[in-house]
């Protein structure tokens, strides 16, 4: 159960992307382990200019909603580096893969 990782890349003369910092992956539900559950979880994750997540939505379900939810209560709480322009922290959005699979 690998957290998504990555780095801010640069798109310019002080402009980058908001980066992963050290996040928990989000806990996967008991019920979701006692019925084998695993799959997939693709977030749509709004993040201030102060690296906070600001909103959070599945763009694409694992196919079971114990994971969904899991996931968007996990991503909720993480924190980012903020993306920034012209050297400035400004609001940004993110694709936030989170993978449950079973005896990881």
């Amino acid at each position: 159960m690998a957290a998504a990782k990555g780095a801010g890349g640069s798109a310019g003369a002080g402009n980058s992307k908001p980066a992963y910092l050290s996040n928990p992956h989000p806990p996967y539900p008991p019920e979701s382990k006692a019925s084998h559950e695993q799959g997939l979880v693709m977030l749509a994750v709004s993040i201030n200019e102060s690296g906070e997540v600001t909103a959070v939505s599945v763009s694409q379900s694992s196919g079971f909603s114990r994971l969904d939810q899991a996931a968007r209560e996990g991503v909720s709480h993480w924190r980012f580096r903020p993306a920034r322009v012209a050297g400035f922290a400004v609001a940004s959005h993110l694709a936030v893969p989170v993978r449950f699979r079973l005896n990881d």
